[in-house]
């Protein structure tokens, strides 16, 4: 396969796990080539290749949309979530080093800059806990983490507040301690809080959007 078209495929893939699209938000081929200053074939066949992942929607024109996840499927995936990054979370906690623990910190203090972007914090946010499962030295775990990812990744908007922060900086950092302590049930316990936290602000998100669908239908 082409080079340039698994380097968009990738960047695209990485956007939507970090929430940097919105659920129903339509994609444009022309419009994406035209802002990456490359030709509209790579980035056509990127778009196709993520269609098929189940990732995105297939519109007429060359263009794409950011499926809208019901509470009832986002419920499902949150419990799967829950049951793999437990585990990744726990697995970590034995193999972590200290190299690791230092850019977690480093990454964790990025997250807590109120200066941040919505985009930049929900980067930050998505770095921290890759970094963590991939410290499970466990690369079939990651990928299926990071499948379930791409599917809520546009949700991820809906966790923004500065209360969703603030919380979310406080399991991020019990999640670090007990890595350092190299304990495992403990950082499994943080990485779930973290999830079901956020969890609450997307539901009502979902809810939000769902409501606002019903008021515009009838």
């Amino acid at each position: 396969m082409p080079a340039m078209y698994l380097n968009i495929y990738e960047a695209l893939r990485e956007g939507i796990i970090a929430g940097g699209v919105r659920p129903g938000q339509t994609l444009s081929n022309r419009a994406i080539a035209a802002h990456l200053g490359v030709s509209t074939t790579p980035v056509r066949d990127a778009l196709r290749r993520l269609a098929a992942d189940g990732v995105l929607q297939t519109l007429p024109k060359s263009a794409f949309r950011v499926p809208v996840i019901s509470a009832e499927r986002y419920a499902q995936i949150l419990e799967l979530r829950v049951l793999l990054e437990r585990f990744a979370a726990d697995r970590a906690a034995q193999a972590i080093d200290r190299a690791t623990l230092k850019r977690l910190t480093e990454i964790n203090a990025r997250y807590a800059n109120a200066s941040l972007s919505q985009d930049e914090r929900l980067l930050a946010n998505r770095e921290f806990h890759f970094t963590i499962y991939r410290a499970s030295l466990m690369d079939d775990l990651v990928s299926l983490i990071e499948l379930l990812w791409v599917r809520i990744g546009p949700l991820l908007n809906f966790t923004t507040s500065s209360a969703d922060q603030s919380v979310g900086l406080q399991h991020h950092k019990d999640l670090i301690a007990a890595l350092r302590q190299k304990d495992g049930p403990a950082a499994a316990r943080a990485v779930e809080a973290d999830l079901r936290y956020a969890a609450k602000s997307i539901m009502t998100g979902l809810q939000r959007e769902k409501d606002v669908a019903s008021r515009q239908a009838s």
